[in-house]
């Protein structure tokens, strides 16, 4: 591809008028000089805070010198820009004399600009008595300038100015001239003494130079050469590069805080899982192994965060020597390190804080290079290829690394990201963290952060003992002795001989001791559990101390959660209080095994007043109950109590599902009253009841059965309806959504949207039946599918609207199952084989697979989808435990739903041939096809709402009027003038016949397994599409094969020849479709109300890459332009073409001779 000569400007697409972009301050950009500037230099030049910092305008500045300046510049600026438009098509940015931008000036929110704002402008110096010199040389002025201005474009030795006069409001005075040279630009800027301009220059980088001695020289340019994009500090010298769009955020060299900021982040499981090396934990006292270069030498040691940080300084320390190397040399060298790595925030005060780190290196992963498995075997061998290549070798394969890992494929194909996740983590400790200063487990509540939850401690004595005695806390509590102070109330046992002896503990100490006992006997279980079965179920949960975690580590006590199976016999099995089988019903209770979703389970709990209504423990109880008490537990059914005026209590149960079933009125006397009770469980309609339906809701209107997302409460998920084949049919006919889908046939016709909607009814009314058969069991088994599907946005009013579809199944890949490379052989076993595994088997694999409709996309909604699926539904119903999902590796969005729910990835698949969506045909591609019409199109890859399609016989009243407009056939040959009616419904009659016939050849080829080559394009008429889904015709772009047969002799295009220019064309003509020597030419017109969009670049851009090279093999082309028509000619020459020959006066084209330019195209050149 020719690079385009203009960059890095760009072009007004209105005005055609080039500018570029101030780096920082986007709405301001420098433009080339105009003639209506001259009256705004006026007041500018006459502005004291303006001339008082510059040399040479004269006072007073009248019109007449601002017209005489841009009669002086603007030629020159014309000139760059005209030297950079006549090297479009070369192979490398051409080299100039001069900047052809340079008036600054500001863009106003309607896309107008002030006139001027000011000007900079590089030039040759300007100076050169200053040159080479301590002192003023005067004598040498003239030589010293003709020497400079001698040099070549191009040579590193030209000494550069730079002048700045400007509308920047500079004040200032005095007016003998200093010299500041940047030292990160090497460019010298003279000014005088004392003006602001003196230290705006200053600001920028310059030095100021007191004897008027210039620092500037090529060192300094090469210089900054190597350390450009770095910034340096101007406070602690330390050099720094920005982020690109986080502008508050910096990378920079290590620093001995970083040895903390390392050991702290390492110790976070929310960063180590991530990393593959990192040890766990990252303590400061444990020792890394290092390998000494002689095995003699013994054994390093060192602390991981100490070792890594001086690992990362000597890296550092490194890089920057390389670059103050690589700067000595003319052309600088390329580098194969970078001296920065730790990321850090930067503070409005200036200061800043530690983010992360991030590590370029040569990929240290040799066991996946060149291979398509993984080469455990060729791993150092590769790795040594790979580290031996010299910097700038662009077969080098790098990686990135950093706090959190980033995506990184090895090639530009098409990469297939396989995420595997795993529900419950296997191991037994899951979803409970590790403190890794003490040890100590704890879970962290859903949406308080800064809560968790711990086992008890000794100090938890003092807390119980404060808050229990407090009565907004013990009013509460049914079995809490009050006062709660040293009593009678638990009882330890000790014979004593005979006699039995009665200890009373202090009741906090005794609470403190029952919950320690609690919490160790739950790890034992979890231990005991894991050496058996990973997922074996418990009887309880080993932590129940709530805790707020304050900024500096340390955290103070917040309250307490029990959850164990239900003391309350009394209310099993009755609608009244049973007290006189209470103990039996609690004995039945406890006998049954873990999991049986029977149980009945109940929960207590209790916070200090000062976290009253923050909503923790309604978050606590979330949290436990989806996190544990459903996975670890298989906990379906609650029943909790409640006084009836504690309406705090009553919300955080209800808010979580439950549901009052009865009212007490006499429930207990408690200090002396006698209060009443509100019992309430979890049923049907709420979140843990083990029936059929659960956590389905239904639609008290329609009757029909939904299930609402946990984070977005206005979208739900039902079964499919009829009207969803429509919304089918609209939105897996978008390329936004079929692009990223495997199997999705393209065009997606009405029968396919039918098909898949039979499909997923079917599916549905499948796992509805299965829900009823499943129920009758006691305990209820579990089901194999999901029975609401499409995801729909509720509107205030009731309504709704489609937003996606969700499907969950038995992995349908088996060609990844099992193994580490894709084996196409043994899929369907594999497949076979996880299908035959019975419900409730952790090892079977499921799989997940969506679509959203797009102008929900951005939303979270597909991350809330999964998230509500995978925790209430394929946990708890199909006992789901393992996932694999596979991600494209430009679907950057759908990989970060699956992250977002623990998904990783484990697997990269590359893909040897691009990957394209099945189609109806295949052989149609990369055409689209119009679902409602069944046309085919090609869209622009530019200008999307620009499609080519087949010609249509109502385009003829139109072809009409544009084949009559002398601005088309001015610049065309060929047609006939005046262009009648006739003439165009005859054209069309016969480029349809032509575009009918390629489109038959397709059909008839569908079934072959390649693309199969043919001599024409079935797209040719280019449309705007409208926003109401409508067309209008706009232009036309066609391949022909080459009619400049006079221009085809052995001498040559240069040599014209009339008479064999017949033969010459039919020669082209006989060569078979397909022949890589076929001369092809290409014809085009576009409405004049459309020139100047760069939409024809666009339309030939597509046609020749899409369609010409690869399905019709073209690979060598002559046009013809009129010489007149420059429009035509950069059309061209942006796609590669080049002036071949120019002959004046060809032939003879509506009534006069006309001159051509014949510009030819060749496959594999820029």
């Amino acid at each position: 591809m020719t690079p385009d000569q203009l960059y890095p400007l760009e072009v007004n697409p209105k005005t055609l008028e080039p500018f570029l972009r101030l780096r920082k301050r986007k709405n301001i950009i420098l433009t080339p000089p105009r003639w209506e500037d001259a009256p705004h230099f006026v007041p500018l030049f006459n502005d004291p805070r303006v001339y008082e910092g510059l040399l040479r305008p004269p006072l007073p500045y009248t019109l007449k010198d601002g017209e005489d300046w841009l009669q002086l510049t603007k030629p020159n600026t014309d000139a760059l820009l005209q030297e950079l438009k006549d090297a479009q098509g070369s192979d490398s940015l051409k080299i100039i004399d001069g900047c052809p931008v340079s008036s600054i000036r500001e863009v106003k929110e309607d896309g107008t600009d002030i006139l001027f704002l000011g000007s900079i402008a590089i030039t040759r110096c300007t100076f050169p008595e200053l040159i080479d010199t301590d002192s003023v040389d005067w004598e040498h002025k003239e030589e010293k300038a003709a020497a400079n201005e001698k040099l070549e474009v191009g040579d590193p030795n030209i000494i550069w100015s730079i002048g700045v006069p400007s509308a920047l409001k500079l004040a200032g005075g005095g007016t003998r001239l200093r010299t500041a040279s940047n030292t990160r630009t090497g460019l010298q800027y003279e000014l005088s003494d004392d003006s602001e301009a003196t230290k705006a220059i200053a600001a920028l980088g310059y030095i100021i130079n007191e004897d008027d001695s210039p620092v500037c020289n090529t060192s300094a340019m090469l210089d900054h050469n190597n350390w450009q994009p770095l910034e340096r500090n101007p406070d602690t010298q330390e050099l720094f590069l920005r982020l690109r769009k986080r502008r508050d955020m910096i990378i920079t060299p290590p620093r001995p805080e970083d040895v903390d900021n390392l050991f702290k982040t390492l110790n976070d499981p929310r960063v180590y899982n991530w990393m593959e090396t990192t040890p766990k934990p990252y303590l400061r006292g444990a020792r890394m192994f290092f390998m000494s270069e002689k095995k003699s030498s013994g054994h390093n040691y060192a602390e991981h965060a100490k070792a890594a940080w001086s690992e990362s300084q000597k890296s550092a320390d490194d890089a920057i020597k390389e670059l103050e190397k690589a700067s000595r040399e003319h052309p600088p060298k390329l580098v194969d390190v970078c001296p920065f790595r730790f990321v850090r925030k930067v503070h409005g005060d200036g200061t800043d804080e530690f983010v992360g780190y991030v590590i370029v290196c040569k990929c240290p992963h040799g066991e996946l290079m060149d291979t398509d498995t993984v080469d455990w075997e060729r791993k150092a061998e590769n790795e040594a290829k790979n580290a031996s290549k010299l910097p700038g070798d662009p077969t080098i394969v790098w990686t990135v690394r950093g706090m959190v890992p980033l995506p990184c494929s090895f090639s530009h194909s098409k990469t297939c990201y396989l995420l595997l996740f795993t529900m419950l983590d296997h191991t037994k400790w899951h979803p409970l963290e590790k403190n890794p200063v003490t040890n100590e487990f704890f879970l962290r509540l859903r949406k308080h952060r800064d809560i968790v939850i711990t086992p008890s401690r000794p100090e938890d004595v003092n807390s119980f003992l404060e808050t229990l005695n407090d009565p907004r806390v013990y009013h509460w509590l049914s079995s809490t002795p009050h006062p709660y102070l040293p009593g009678t109330r638990y009882l330890i046992n000790v014979k004593a001989g005979e006699t039995l002896t009665y200890i009373p503990p202090e009741h906090a100490e005794a609470s403190w001791a029952k919950s320690k006992t609690r919490s160790d006997e739950a790890f034992e279980e979890l231990e005991e559990a894991s050496r058996q079965d990973p997922t074996s179920l418990v009887n309880t949960c080993p932590v129940g101390i709530l805790r707020k975690v304050r900024e500096d580590g340390t955290d103070e006590f917040v309250g307490e959660f029990k959850m164990g199976r239900t003391p309350h016999g009394e209310l099993l099995n009755t609608d009244t209080v049973d007290w006189e089988n209470k103990a039996e019903n609690e004995a039945e209770n406890a006998r049954k095994e873990n999991g049986n979703p029977t149980i009945i389970w109940s929960i207590g709990n209790f916070i200090a007043p000062k976290f009253h209504g923050q909503g923790i423990m309604t978050d606590v109880i979330d949290t436990i109950l989806h996190d544990w008490a459903v996975p670890r537990m298989g906990a379906r059914h609650f029943i909790v109590g409640a006084f009836e005026e504690n309406l705090g209590s009553r919300r955080v149960f209800e808010k979580n599902g439950f549901r009052t079933v009865r009212v007490i009125q006499k429930f207990k006397e408690i200090r002396g009253e006698w209060r009443k009770m509100r019992a309430c469980i979890v049923s049907p309609s709420t979140m843990f009841d083990h029936t059929k339906w659960h956590p389905l809701e239904r639609n008290p209107v329609t009757n029909e059965l939904f299930l609402r997302l946990r984070k977005h409460e206005d979208i739900i998920m039902t079964p499919p309806r009829p009207e969803d084949v429509d919304n089918f049919l609209e939105t897996m006919n978008d390329p936004r959504v079929y692009h990223w889908s495997v199997s999705t046939l393209h065009p997606y016709l009405r029968e396919h949207a039918e098909a898949t909607w039979a499909e997923s009814k079917k599916r549905a009314d499948g796992a509805l039946a299965d829900l009823e058969e499943a129920s009758l069991v006691d305990p209820p088994r579990l089901v194999n599918s999901c029975p609401v599907q499409i995801l729909r946005k509720v509107r205030e009013d009731g309504t709704d609207e489609f937003v996606g579809n969700f499907k969950i199944r038995r992995c349908p890949h088996g060609e990844i199952l099992n193994t580490d490379t894709v084996d196409w052989e043994h899929k369907a076993e594999n497949e076979a084989e996880n299908a035959r595994k019975e419900l409730g088997d952790p090892t079977i694999i499921w799989s997940i697979s969506y679509f959203v409709v797009p102008k929900f996309h951005g939303q979270g909604i597909m991350t809330n989808a999964v998230d509500t699926i995978l925790h209430d539904w394929a946990l708890p119903h199909m006992g789901a435990r393992h996932f694999i999902v596979g991600a494209f590796d430009e679907n950057v969005a759908s990989r970060r739903v699956f992250e977002k729910n623990g998904f990783h990835t484990v697997r990269i698949i590359e893909k040897s041939k691009p990957f394209t969506p099945p189609m109806a045909n295949p052989q149609l591609y990369p055409l689209e096809v119009n679902p409602k019409t069944g046309e085919p199109f090609l869209r622009l890859r530019n200008h999307k709402n620009i499609i080519l399609t087949p010609p249509r016989m109502e385009d003829a009243p139109v072809l009409v009027s544009f084949l009559n407009d002398p601005r088309i056939c001015d610049c065309l040959s060929g047609p006939p003038y005046p262009y009648t009616l006739e003439h165009a419904e005859f054209w069309l009659k016969m480029i349809k016949s032509f575009s009918d016939g390629v489109l038959r050849e397709l059909e008839e080829g569908r079934d072959k397994p390649e693309p199969k080559t043919v001599g024409d394009c079935p797209v040719r008429y280019i449309r705007e599409v409208q926003e109401d889904g409508t067309d209008i015709f706009i232009g036309d772009a066609s391949f022909v094969r080459s009619i400049s047969g006079e221009l085809m002799g052995p001498e040559g295009p240069e040599k014209i020849d009339w008479e064999n220019k017949q033969k010459r064309e039919e020669e082209n003509n006989k060569l078979p479709v397909g022949d890589p020597n076929i001369l092809w030419s290409f014809g085009d017109f576009l409405a004049p109300s459309h020139h100047r969009r760069g939409i024809m670049t666009d339309a030939f851009a597509t046609l020749l890459h899409e369609w010409g090279i690869p399905r019709m093999a073209i690979r060598r082309m002559w046009v013809i332009a009129f010489t007149t028509n420059t429009g035509s000619v950069k059309v061209f020459q942006k796609n590669g073409f080049k002036v071949i020959a120019t002959h004046e006066n060809h032939h003879e084209a509506k009534g006069k001779m006309r001159s051509i330019h014949l510009l030819e195209w060749k496959y594999g050149t820029k």
